[in-house]
């Protein structure tokens, strides 16, 4: 964890990290894409680190770790 200058805590998120969680929670890239509003091909980029987006990798680790919670 890192504190953020307001003070908040947050989590640096790697793509590696990120693919773990997706795969924990049993979600396709395929799937995660249209749910996330991007396409197969971007997120699949951004997950093998070719392309950088810290938003989307927030909002797939968070959309893997929400979907392992309800399960």
């Amino acid at each position: 964890m890192t504190r953020h200058s307001n003070g908040h805590k947050y989590q640096i998120l790697t793509p590696s990290k990120v693919k773990t969680a997706l795969r924990k929670a049993g979600i396709p890239q395929l799937q995660a894409a249209p749910l996330l509003g991007v396409t197969f091909e971007h997120l699949n980029r951004v997950l093998n680190g070719h392309r950088e987006s810290q938003s989307l990798l927030r909002r797939t680790f968070d959309l893997a770790t929400r979907e392992t919670s309800n399960a």
